[in-house]
């Protein structure tokens, strides 16, 4: 028989320390547990400053260590596209703030100025346009408490 090896997609609290021989699978999932509730009472002995044995920070250690290899491993699930140029609720923000302030002379020349600073088009600013009323409301109302 073969040795087992741990599946990569499992999280971090479910993977045993240290793997025996040949376990079967009941008996995995039970020492990783037990081994999960281990590392909670340690982490809890960490957090309220108790006396750590020897062995509690050569787990301690090995938890961190193994966490710390996860993390650098880390990859992105499936296809992402690129990030977004702007937030709409920024953006509807921006906008109010020039009508209301002087800087544009009309909800027109606020969004070409905030499309300009985003770095976007006119038409991309349509996705905060909605946003565009409860947004000089806001800016209105703040104004009033200063």
């Amino acid at each position: 028989m073969t040795t087992r090896k741990p599946r990569k997609d499992r999280r971090i609290d479910q993977i045993p320390l240290a793997f025996t021989n040949e376990i079967p699978t009941d008996e995995e999932r039970d020492i990783a547990q037990r081994q999960a509730d281990y590392a909670d009472v340690l982490a809890r002995k960490i957090e309220n400053g108790d006396s750590l044995t020897k062995m509690d920070v050569m787990v301690a250690s090995a938890v961190l260590r193994n966490a710390a290899t996860r993390l650098r491993n880390l990859k992105p699930k499936g296809k992402r596209g690129a990030a977004r140029k702007f937030d709409p609720g920024t953006a509807a923000l921006d906008m109010a703030c020039r009508l209301t302030d002087g800087r544009a002379q009309n909800k027109t020349d606020a969004w070409e100025q905030v499309a300009e600073a985003f770095g976007v088009t006119v038409e991309a600013m349509k996705r905060a346009k909605h946003m565009e009323d409860s947004a000089i409301a806001l800016v209105k109302e703040g104004k009033q408490f200063r």
